[in-house]
């Protein structure tokens, strides 16, 4: 059986998943995958990858994760945005990748901070 603290994050990305998802994204959770994101969200605008964190008191610092997440080479697409050619008439689209931790304070909700590149 999962331990407890596994079962808490896994609802707290559920709750992210749902939240973009109603925002339009298309969303995959990367679950055991054990790597930095938890989720990546796909738009026609944009491509959003997220760690999710939860807690119970707000003050928590995530030093540690920001640093992965900043860290975190964007391959093959180092320059933003860049382009992604569809369709027969080879339309183009620019997309930009945003690297996001969202974390969840117990009966507070989530805060969202974008990590820059």
């Amino acid at each position: 059986m999962p331990n407890k603290n596994y079962l808490r994050g896994v609802v707290v990305e559920r709750k992210a998943k749902e939240e973009l998802e109603q925002r339009g994204y298309t969303v995959f959770r990367c679950a055991g995958s054990h790597g930095i994101f938890d989720l990546i969200a796909f738009s026609t605008k944009d491509i959003r990858l997220v760690q999710c964190k939860r807690t119970k008191n707000k003050n928590t610092n995530y030093k540690k994760e920001i640093e992965q997440i900043r860290n975190f080479k964007n391959y093959p697409y180092h320059d933003f945005p860049f382009h992604i050619t569809l369709g027969e008439d080879n339309s183009k689209l620019n997309i930009s990748i945003k690297k996001e931790l969202w974390v969840w304070t117990d009966r507070k909700g989530f805060d969202i901070c974008s990590i820059g590149n």
